[in-house]
């Protein structure tokens, strides 16, 4: 087994797999079995254990062979097919690279260095392509909610719209109706005006009958 040539940075996904088996394992040794770097840490609660732990598990396994043995006897129970390929030092295409890469980290077959380092660029890669596709789904959907919302504002502007069209309908029939209330008003008016003039000229006309008749009278 060799070891890498600068040390192995492992995709931070990799790391919880790995400190979350870690914990799990941990919980199970007992005595001098448990790495004297992880005493407290197993003092955790199971369901601390590989958060708070997490730094010190992931150098256990690091530094410690013991335990990073114990650790891939776990996985190597868990996955017993895979673990068979990372011996004979190939991975399945189809297998998820993180997977494989924490089964490399913790088995270290031949050549092991190589194959962790090609591993986690399979699992950047993965992680760019996940991100990049959970960016243009948050894309869809603000284009979505920002269509929805156009959609949204134009039928409310057609409805505002609409409803101006019926006031401007309203107040071209309002001042029809003033314009033909104001000339009903000149016309009567007008009528009232001739109608006056019309009984004063008859009231004249009136007295002047009746002034002629009493004078005919007095001569009479």
């Amino acid at each position: 087994m060799n070891p890498p040539a600068s040390p192995l940075i492992l995709p931070e996904s990799v790391r919880r797999r790995l400190a979350d088996l870690a914990a799990t394992v941990l919980g199970e040794l007992v005595g001098p079995a448990i790495p004297s770097t992880l005493v407290r840490v197993r003092a955790f609660a199971p369901a601390r254990r590989a958060r708070v732990g997490a730094g010190q598990l992931g150098a256990a396994l690091d530094r410690d062979p013991g335990f990073r043995h114990q650790v891939a006897a776990a996985w190597r129970a868990l996955y017993p097919d895979l673990a068979v390929a990372i011996d004979a030092g190939t991975v399945p295409g189809a297998v998820d690279p993180e997977l494989a890469l924490a089964g490399v980290y913790l088995l270290r077959p031949a050549e092991w260095a190589s194959l962790a380092t090609t591993l986690t660029d399979a699992v950047r890669r993965a992680g760019e392509q996940e991100t990049a596709r959970q960016t243009d789904s948050a894309l869809r959907a603000e284009v979505k909610a920002a269509r929805e919302e156009a959609d949204r504002l134009r039928e409310m502007l057609d409805r505002e719209r609409s409803k101006i069209t019926e006031l401007d309908e309203e107040i071209s029939g309002l001042r029809r109706e003033s314009r033909k209330l104001r000339s009903d008003a000149d016309r009567a008016r007008a009528a009232a005006r001739a109608a006056t003039e019309r009984a004063a000229t008859e009231r004249e006309a009136a007295r002047t009958q009746l002034r002629e008749a009493e004078a005919a009278a007095r001569e009479a």
